[in-house]
């Protein structure tokens, strides 16, 4: 139930937004659910373009790229299974590296429905690195990448991008060597027509002997052991080739005698079923877990399905020996690099030899996933970063000038680079020679442009600031670097010392002594100070100094009197805060010329200010003396937050509000208007409310005969809604009736704020958010002003006090009202309303 309340006296809105997150599920593929899943497929074909592709090897698009070689140049052959079907996969390579690609379905293999590419030019990319190749079609880039490795047999490589996942591996052959793999493949299977096999029902019929069958659970067992060390959510490629290799005649014939080709129908279709049952043999927990969530892709091969066939598991199997022929070819450059000189060497290659090696290492059987080669390749690329960096910093000391920035930006090459490559100690010493040649003379010249006190400034810390190129430097360098800065900073003291003395002279000493001299003084002494805190232990500071404190001793003395006099007459407390920082300065008030003059300004402090101490004083001390400029400085503190926070918003409707006034006939500038009220918003208003309403609880003896009294009715009525917010019925609340009286003199001030509520808890805490030391905020406000009625109470109806306090309430509230008059103004221009 929602409800909401409103009245005719006022309202308070309160808004409750819901918001409501769709979120976009995405399927992944579940290794329990087989590779070739062209359901799944075409619903991943929905999902919005994912950005570019990216392979364990890094992106496609950004991996090294040779020229192709000769050798891969003509025409080219190539099997695919996918979709429960073999594909020939076509195409001649020419020189320029583009080929005309085609797919079509192979006659010799079953009849299931496949991929098909998007006619359009292909673009090959070599990798000389890692012997790796890349296909990519430029006119349509929904069109997979093939990316292969390359051997002198032949190549093998996947379809990678979305919706290939389940395609087998592509082996590429020159056109005689693709007639004798296809006829080495095994019958193909009508993957659009699969008849029900009868041995489709005995798994619910098979002892338990059968099912936990001790040859089929050791192969089982050697599966799991695999996919375990896959990780938790293994890729549907990653599966795919474990499931393969459990099937390589010298695993599977060893197990169950006989290897998958001699095995058939019938017991390939009874094994099937005893090694989908075998979770439920005694495993633990976590293995039986494992085995039922990735067990049906072992078995898929032993059905002969589309998902995946045996032509399929054909293919995975022939390209294993390319595979690890790469996988030698890959191994033993890497050995050969490892003796070889490093500068014969690019980061070119041997980056597109890791990528290849991370891309195709588990694919190929390296040891260990290929982990131990990219290590060997890792420390290879940083070897071949740091020789290059060296020689580009050995090139770059060569060339410096005596200049310190250009200095240090060469030590700084020096530093490791992203990556791990360090330039070696030759480049180390090439630099050091050249720091300790050409430092004493940059130094010089840096130091000679040093200017003023901020140049002095520089020169006493410019060892901290050169610490890096310090470090290769002797201390002969040193030295002779030192020197020249000693002697520039010797030249800017007796320049600054110069430029201080004559700026006494001529704005202090040449007054006489008494207030303007003591005046000047200060602000003197207030820049001097700032500037010259680095230098103050120099002997030539510290006798100006002792020089200026003399002078102001007798200034002080000379001019107590008359400000003895001035603070007796200041009129408000902001007068007499600016006359105790115009003339005295931190650590004077020990001295009895400054004694007096702070006795004279609290005993004048006590009689403008006798609010000190209460909530919000500085607003309560400024109203009681009527300091304008003070009551103006501290309404704008209050109001800047809410400026900076409404009047943007309220400056884009300006254009609504006006079209909306034009079409009443009414010229308006709303967006003026807004400014304008922005500008006038005063704390007089909060506090005038706080007076009025609580005048009669807290000061009822101080109302007047003739006081005026005011009734405000507030109705409402609870609003019901649905859970949706949708209006079901509303309910009228008993009237609420408030009763007021208020002294005929603030009649009129109660009809403008009478009805405003600043002790709102929203308004409050709206408010605190904006506190900070100089602001008085409306909590504080409140506070501020039952204390002061509380005060007016103990003082009585007729105290001084509280004459001049609502007197003074009264003209900050008039120079308030002049204000709205303005607001006005600004929204109508001027003109007639």
């Amino acid at each position: 139930m929602i409800h909401a309340t409103a009245g005719r006296a006022g309202s308070t809105c309160w808004a409750h937004g819901i918001a409501v997150l769709l979120m976009g599920l995405t399927a992944l593929p579940v290794a329990g659910q087989g590779f070739g899943d062209t359901r799944q497929q075409r619903a991943r074909d929905r999902v919005p373009e994912r950005p570019p592709l990216r392979m364990p090897g890094g992106t496609l698009a950004a991996l090294p790229a040779a020229p192709v070689p000769d050798a891969l140049l003509g025409a080219w052959s190539a099997r695919v299974h996918c979709g429960g079907q073999d594909h020939v996969l076509s195409w001649v390579l020419g020189p320029d590296r583009q080929a005309a690609l085609t797919l079509e379905p192979a006659p010799d293999a079953g009849r299931g429905r496949g991929p098909a590419f998007a006619p359009g030019a292909w673009q090959a990319t070599h990798d000389d690195g890692g012997e790796r190749l890349l296909l990519r079609n430029s006119s349509d880039p929904r069109s997979p990448v093939i990316d292969a490795v390359v051997t002198p047999e032949g190549w093998v490589g996947e379809l990678a991008g979305r919706g290939w996942e389940a395609c087998s591996h592509l082996i590429g052959l020159r056109a005689d060597a693709a007639v004798q793999l296809a006829s080495r493949l095994p019958a193909g299977t009508d993957g659009r027509r699969q008849r029900a096999n009868p041995l489709d029902q005995l798994a619910g019929r098979l002892t338990r002997r059968e099912r936990c069958d001790r040859d089929t659970l050791a192969w089982v067992d050697r599966y799991l052991d695999h996919v375990a060390a896959l990780g938790p959510r293994p890729s549907p490629q990653a599966l795919r080739r474990v499931v393969t290799a459990m099937y390589a005649d010298e695993v599977f014939a060893p197990a169950f005698g006989k290897t998958l080709a001699d095995m058939g129908a019938t017991e390939a279709q009874h094994l099937k079923q005893t090694v989908q049952t075998s979770y439920s043999c005694n495993l633990t927990p976590e293995r039986r877990e494992l085995a039922n969530r990735s067990i049906l892709p072992l078995a898929l091969p032993l059905a002969d399905g589309p998902q995946h066939s045996r032509r399929q598991l054909a293919l995975d199997l022939s390209a294993q020996p390319i595979l690890a022929r790469w996988g030698q070819t890959i191994s033993a450059r890497v050995t050969s690099w490892s003796g070889a000189d490093v500068m014969a060497l690019t980061p070119a290659a041997v980056d597109g030899a890791a990528a290849a090696v991370a891309r195709f290492a588990a694919a190929a059987g390296l040891p260990e996933g290929g982990a131990p080669l990219l290590a060997r390749l890792e420390g290879l690329r940083q070897q071949v970063a740091s020789a290059q960096a060296s020689q580009a910093v050995q090139a770059q000391a060569a060339s410096v000038g005596a200049d310190l920035a250009a200095l240090q930006r060469l030590v700084q090459q020096l530093r490791p680079r992203p990556g791990g490559a360090v330039p070696d100690a030759a480049a180390r010493a090439a630099v050091a020679q050249q720091v300790n040649a050409l430092l004493p003379e940059a130094v010089a010249a840096w130091a000679a442009r040093a200017e003023g006190v901020a140049g002095w400034q520089a020169l006493q810390v410019w060892r901290q600031g050169q610490a890096e190129v310090l470090r290769l430097a002797d201390e002969r360098t040193l030295a002779a670097a030192q020197a020249s800065v000693d002697a520039r900073q010797g030249v800017l003291t007796e320049a600054l010392i110069t430029a201080w003395r004559q700026e006494f002279a001529r704005q202090v000493d040449a007054l006489p002594p008494g207030v303007d001299a003591l005046a000047a003084g200060t602000a003197l002494e207030h820049r001097l100070r700032a500037e010259a805190a680095a230098m103050t232990a120099l002997p030539q500071v510290q006798a100006l100094a002792a020089e200026r404190a003399a002078r102001r001793a007798r200034d002080l003395t000379a001019a107590t009197p008359a400000l003895v006099a001035q603070a007796a007459q200041a009129p408000h407390y902001s007068a007499l805060q600016a006359l105790r920082t115009r003339h005295l300065l931190p650590g004077e008030e020990g001295t009895p010329a400054a004694q007096t003059l702070s006795r004279a300004i609290d005993a004048r402090q006590a009689q403008v200010a006798p609010l000190s101490g209460l909530p919000a004083a500085d607003y309560l001390n400024a109203l009681y003396g009527d300091d304008v400029a003070q009551l103006q400085a501290l309404d704008q503190a209050f109001r800047e937050p809410y400026k900076a926070m409404l009047l943007p918003m309220l400056q884009q409707t300006a254009p609504l509000m006006n079209l909306f006034a034009q079409v009443g006939g009414v010229r308006m500038d709303y967006a003026a208007m807004a400014t304008r009220a922005m500008d006038n918003i005063s704390l007089i208003a909060p506090m005038f409310a706080v007076y009025l309403i609580e005048f009669e609880g807290r000061l009822g003896p101080c109302l007047d005969k003739d006081a005026v009294r005011f009734t405000i009715t507030t109705t409402s009525e609870t609003v019901y809604r649905d859970g949706w917010g949708n209006y079901k019925y509303s309910v009228p609340d008993p009237d609420r009736v408030e009763h007021f009286r208020v002294n005929r003199r603030f009649e009129s001030v109660f009809r403008e704020v009478g009805l405003s509520n600043p002790q709102s808890l929203l308004g409050q805490l709206l408010d605190s958010g904006f506190r900070n030391g100089n602001r008085v905020g409306i909590g504080e406000l409140v506070q501020g002003t039952r204390a002061l009625m509380q005060r007016f109470d103990r003082e009585g109806c007729n105290s001084p006090l509280m004459r001049r306090m609502e007197a003074a309430m009264l003209a900050q509230f008039a120079r308030y009202r002049q204000g709205n008059r303005e607001v006005l103004d600004a929204a109508f221009g001027g003109t007639p309303r």
